[in-house]
């Protein structure tokens, strides 16, 4: 049920908001920032590096906020495939 609501909240941010930035509670990621006009998804390493992924769907980027581990989460579902 949270994820879905997530999911709803995350179209009417889609409709109102540019972009938003998340910190992320992990040994890999210190934050990710998604800009739901241009699909990008800017992930910010916890080594200093940032990678941002262009094509990145609305709730890609909900999985990887809503995830127990956002580092897996990116390893499946983001790494290689974006």
């Amino acid at each position: 049920m949270p994820e879905l609501l997530l999911r709803l909240a995350g179209m009417a941010f889609e409709q109102y908001f540019n972009s938003v930035r998340v910190s992320l509670s992990s040994s890999a990621i210190s934050s990710a920032e998604y800009d739901p006009d241009g699909e990008n998804l800017t992930i910010d390493f916890t080594d200093g590096d940032s990678h941002t992924y262009d094509g990145v769907d609305i709730e890609t980027f909900v999985g990887l906020v809503n995830a127990s581990s956002p580092g897996a989460y990116f390893n499946a579902n983001i790494r290689n495939v974006y």
